[in-house]
């Protein structure tokens, strides 16, 4: 039976390496983005953490052939509210509007992302605060990546 596993998993690796499908970031690939996207500088904590993401994903513009600029709307919200009326969920909500342009200025690809995540605020007042601030750097890894995917995406042939 394992042997039959092996097979079928060889048979649909080697049907998948002649559909033509080649890496983005690759040496051949059709959109090369790595140390080529210069990222607007950031002005507040989450852009900070935003830009980090981007730059993690990306790599630090040696060579800037793009340009990346952003706006950031951060919005917080109480999800779960009790009888007494203390809010001990919320929800983080953003939205990234993005413009990557080339050196020239022309906009080559816009677009907008869209991302939630949560945390409780039942614990102490610090661990309250440090839920907050991990929700709000997972927001903004959540909204590079899927910045980066739809740039990507919008690049590619």
């Amino acid at each position: 039976m394992l042997l039959s596993d092996r097979r079928s998993f060889l048979l649909g690796a080697l049907a998948l390496s002649g559909c033509g499908f080649a890496p983005v970031h690759g040496q051949k690939g059709t959109v090369a983005l790595r140390n080529s996207v210069l990222v607007q500088a950031p002005q507040t904590r989450d852009e900070f953490e935003l830009v980090r993401a981007l730059e993690h994903r990306l790599g630090q513009a040696s060579d800037a052939t793009y340009t990346l600029n952003y706006a950031l709307n951060v919005v917080e919200e109480a999800v779960v509210v009790s009888i007494n009326q203390v809010q001990s969920r919320f929800n983080v909500i953003g939205e990234m509007q993005y413009t990557l342009a080339d050196t020239n200025g022309d906009a080559v690809v816009s677009g907008t992302s869209k991302a939630f995540t949560g945390y409780s605020s039942t614990g102490s007042i610090v661990s309250t605060d440090r839920s907050q601030r991990d929700a709000r750097n997972r927001l903004m890894v959540l909204l590079a990546d899927q910045t980066i995917t739809r740039i990507i995406a919008d690049l590619s042939p």
